[in-house]
């Protein structure tokens, strides 16, 4: 539990613990206002994984939620096999939003199974999710993947102000790859959906198309498994370094 500020941690392993591996929360339940909680932390080249709580619902790889202040960073760490959701940034209308958070080259995948293949029924295993229809908090996310979640890769779940995506890739997560809400107002930049099913969840005007990257009768762009080196991933705490995920040299996507 990481309560204070101004904190910076790197290249830690938090692993099988009985609840979340790192949450950023207050430790003082007095603590009502924002400027009191943690803030200005960076975690960096962290990995989190098989932890599980005794009722197999809580236990995320990274939390930053209920009472989490500003300036909070998680930079290049991976979240996989945790019983419920890579990062949690839940939010509830008692204690009233968080600060904003920005993640930064970081990775969720395989979330809501264990490394030895246990799951749960009732965790959401979702890679990222980004909040609840409690408030609307402003994320950030920059060169973020999420990939073989059991639920959705990137979940705004019901944070319906502007989160931004840039640069972000998902792939083959059980429900959506990005599912955000009616009347949101996110901001998408570069970012790329893949997986056989198309399954994303149609956006705003969206009308007639599978997913929030096709909604145009005119639209360009399609994607396949040609586009991209391997879509074989590497070790579970650097997957993407045998190629895992990037373009091929060639893909028509490159620098669209």
């Amino acid at each position: 539990l990481l309560s204070g500020n101004h904190n910076h941690i790197e290249s830690c392993i938090f692993k099988a613990n009985r609840d979340t591996g790192l949450q950023l929360s207050r430790y003082n339940t007095n603590y009502d206002e924002i400027s009191e909680w943690p803030s200005n932390n960076t975690i960096e080249d962290c990995e989190a994984f098989d932890n599980r709580d005794p009722d197999n619902e809580d236990a995320d790889g990274f939390a930053a939620k209920l009472t989490c202040g500003t300036g909070n960073k998680f930079i290049r760490c991976v979240s996989h096999h945790n019983i419920d959701d890579g990062w949690d940034l839940y939010t509830k209308s008692d204690t009233g939003p968080i600060g904003s958070v920005y993640f930064e080259e970081c990775i969720s995948h395989n979330n809501g199974r264990l490394t030895n293949g246990s799951t749960s029924g009732n965790g959401d295993k979702n890679g990222y999710k980004l909040g609840s229809s409690s408030n609307t908090v402003n994320h950030e996310l920059v060169r973020c993947i999420a990939f073989n979640n059991g639920k959705h890769g990137f979940a705004d779940n019901g944070n319906t102000d502007n989160i931004k995506f840039i640069n972000c890739t998902s792939y083959n997560n059980t429900e959506y790859n990005f599912h955000t809400r009616d009347g949101a107002s996110h901001t998408f930049v570069n970012c790329l959906s893949y997986q056989s099913n198309s399954n994303d969840r149609i956006r705003g005007n969206a009308t007639s198309a599978p997913n929030v990257f096709d909604n145009q009768d005119s639209w360009p762009y399609s994607v396949s498994a040609s586009d991209f080196v391997t879509l074989t991933p590497g070790p579970n705490n650097d997957p993407t370094s045998n190629g895992f995920l990037n373009l091929a040299s060639g893909s028509s996507l490159i620098d669209v």
